[in-house]
């Protein structure tokens, strides 16, 4: 299409064709009609990348708030563990305890049965 403009354009110049004006006017119609077409594209090739950048915005704020989301169910699970953890040490501490005074309670039965055994035997 260029080349054809530019090869009318050439022969007006230089005169060659005898009805210039109608060519002109061909040309000047054609580049009219080029430039509305190529607007329309334009506008069309615009919204088509507002959509898709748009689209691509929704998207990204979806991945935010799926993120957001999942920090704060983080946040509250490590709550629940940051709990069980200190009632299984407090169980731990209670188990502790009792095994410490099951371990007293032995050694006095212990020390009971031998001081019992020293005194039930027989004086020789």
């Amino acid at each position: 299409m260029s080349t054809i403009i530019i090869l009318l354009i050439s022969y007006i110049i230089w005169g060659k064709i005898s009805d210039a004006q109608f060519i002109i006017n061909y040309v000047s119609c054609a580049s009219v009609i080029l430039s509305i077409t190529l607007s329309v594209f334009a506008i069309l090739y615009t919204y088509v990348s507002n959509v898709q950048i748009q689209q691509q915005f929704e998207k990204i704020n979806s991945a935010a708030i799926s993120i957001s989301d999942t920090s704060n169910k983080l946040i509250q699970t490590e709550g629940k563990l940051n709990d069980f953890l200190e009632t299984i040490e407090e169980r731990l501490s209670n188990i502790d305890k009792s095994q410490t005074e099951m371990t007293q309670q032995i050694s006095n039965i212990n020390k009971e049965v031998e001081t019992s055994s020293l005194n039930n035997m027989p004086s020789s």
